[in-house]
């Protein structure tokens, strides 16, 4: 099944810089029905809900959430909440320093409801990554070459889209864990109930800013509980 909507959850924490042409570019360019919601994990910066409010009332968002200021809980709680908000057979999780490209949302679901045959088995995609990581990491591998997108072992979690159906089957996602890695276990959860994992052959969006500056991803939970982490300056695939 095609679904005939996408709930394009964008996460915000602080950097409203990012955040209007993150929604501006994930709303214009999705050529597929949509909605946008934004969920702001515990923002101080006044100028992140005045903008937030902004949009709303202009339509370019359909549903703004909003965590305690100051009590930031970390992406995969965002993503949960966010989802559980979302109407759309198809969910997106859209972080706030992403810029998408022409037609991105469209081309995703074109490839997310692919079913292949592998080994006498058909196949079918959990989760769709939307970029390919540039850095050297042998975590990031291409099993095999399909029609317009390649089977992989892993990708960066900044954009994903996945269908509600599987999302409910293995799903949800945790709520806390180490930064940056929220999407880990879900992944395995997907490969586990016989799911591909996988990339388009073309990069849909570009990641402008990764891990710099405050992030939605800056807790994790170990002995002394939940704990902000700080994380240096990233920067991949700006061109």
């Amino acid at each position: 099944m095609i679904g005939d909507l996408a709930s394009v959850c964008v996460l915000s924490y602080e950097r409203p810089e990012f955040l209007k042409e993150a929604i501006r570019s994930a709303r214009d360019y999705a050529e597929y029905p949509c909605e946008i919601i934004v969920h702001d994990d515990g923002s101080e910066a006044e100028d992140c809900y005045t903008l937030i409010n902004v949009l709303m009332g202009n339509g370019f968002i359909s549903r703004s959430i909003f965590q305690v200021a100051g009590n930031n809980q970390g992406v995969g709680e965002s993503i949960r909440v966010a989802f559980g908000a979302a109407q759309g057979d198809v969910l997106v999780k859209f972080d706030q320093d992403c810029i998408a490209r022409q037609g991105w949302l469209r081309k995703a679901v074109d490839i997310l409801f692919n079913v292949v045959e592998i080994d006498g088995e058909l196949k079918r995609i959990g989760m769709l990554g939307l970029f390919e990581y540039q850095a050297k990491d042998d975590r990031f591998q291409t099993i095999r070459q399909h029609n317009g997108f390649r089977e992989v072992t892993d990708f960066v979690g900044s954009a994903f889209v996945i269908a509600r159906d599987v999302y409910d089957e293995v799903g949800p996602i945790p709520t806390h864990s180490d930064a940056f890695a929220e999407d880990v276990e879900l992944k395995l959860r997907l490969q586990a109930a016989g799911y591909l994992l996988a990339l388009p052959n073309e990069d849909l969006i570009t990641n402008q800013g990764f891990g710099v500056g405050p992030s939605t991803v800056c807790v994790s939970e170990g002995p002394d509980g939940v704990r902000p982490i700080h994380h240096s300056s990233v920067i991949f695939n700006k061109t």
